[in-house]
Order: structure tokens, then sequence, then C-alpha cells
């Protein structure tokens, strides 16, 4: 029966532990890719894996004729190149990682530092956008806000010239009260009738 891990300590025990040696999928996957002679390992743990027969096939028995798309990743494989009218999905950023592995190791840190560098203001231009763009939607909302409450003193202003109107009062009392000129008073009343 396997051990039970009951514990987070219990856990880091384990893994502390120098007579248990823990490996890694991708050390182990690297491991068997080494040799050659490991092929049929690997196309029983694929074939496992993806529950379908996996049969590896060798590249240098490849004849550089690339008739579908697994075909165009064997020719990029061997030949470390790509043809225009190949289709393959994940090939174009397979080329240009290979491209930049293929650089001296001083020209791959600048390149990284480079790559750095354009995160770093793609970062600094994502938050000032942010920022300016919540700053902006906040002046925008104050804005429409006052125009709204304009909007708003301007209509009950009007409907109380009105209810005045009704009641007989002259338009330049009409005008005094409600702080309109006597021309707007008299445009409303020329609308109402």
């Amino acid at each position: 029966m396997p051990p039970v891990i009951t514990s987070v300590k219990h856990f880091q025990h384990r893994i502390m532990n120098k007579n248990r040696k823990l490996i890694t999928f991708d050390w182990a996957i690297k491991r068997l890719l080494r040799s050659k002679a490991n092929f049929g390992i690997l196309e029983g743990f694929l074939s496992e894996l993806l529950k379908e027969d996996i049969t590896i096939i060798k590249i240098n028995r490849f004849n550089d004729i690339a008739k579908d798309t697994l075909d165009e990743w064997i020719y990029f494989l061997k030949n470390e190149e790509i043809k225009e009218n190949f289709t393959a999905k994940g090939l174009k950023e397979a080329e240009e990682k290979l491209s930049i592995m293929k650089l001296p190791e001083d020209e791959q840190k600048a390149y990284e530092h480079y790559k750095d560098d354009l995160h770093y203001q793609a970062s600094m231009f994502e938050s000032s956008f942010g920022d300016g763009y919540n700053e902006g939607e906040a002046a925008g909302m104050e804005k429409g806000i006052e125009k709204g409450i304009e909007m708003g003193v301007e209509k009950t202003t009007k409907t109380i010239a009105l209810k005045l109107m009704q009641q007989g009062v002259t338009i330049e009392n009409i005008a005094a009260v409600t702080g309109l000129s006597v021309t707007v008073v008299e445009q409303l009343i020329g609308t109402e009738q």
C-alpha cells in the first residue's frame, strides 16, 4: 500500500527523506528521450497516456516530403527550417524559439533582456491606460451628473413657469420668480398654447 500523506508537514518530511528519491515528469521524459533504446518505453507510455497506439518514427528515415501536418513537424525537426506552404499548428512558434536558441549566449541574454523590457513597457502602458481610463470615466460621470442636474433644474423651472402662467401670473413676475428671461417665458407660453 502506498504511503498516505496526512499533513503538509508530513509531505515535506517525505520530500526531504533522503531514502526516497523523487523525480519530476519532465526530467523523466528528457531522460527517456536521450537514448534511442528507450523509444519502446516512451511509445508504451504515450500509448497509455493518449489511449491509442503510438509509434515513434526515426527522423533520419524521413524522406523530406511533407504530406500532412505531422510530416511538416518532422521536416522541421530534421532540417530546422519551415517551408512557406507549411500550416502545422505551433510550427511558426517553434521556429521562432529555435532561431532564438541558435543565437550566441550573449545575444540570447540581450534578447531576453529586450523581451523583459517590452513586458515592462506594456505593463506600464496598461497601468497608465487603466488609470487614465478610470480618471476619464470618473470625470465623464461627474460631467454627466452635472448635466443631468442642470437639465432637471431647467425642466422644473419651466414647469413652475407654466403653472404660474396657469394661475394668471404676469410674464414679468414669472420671469422674476423663475430667473428665466421674459423672452424664454414668452416662448414657453407659445409652445403650450
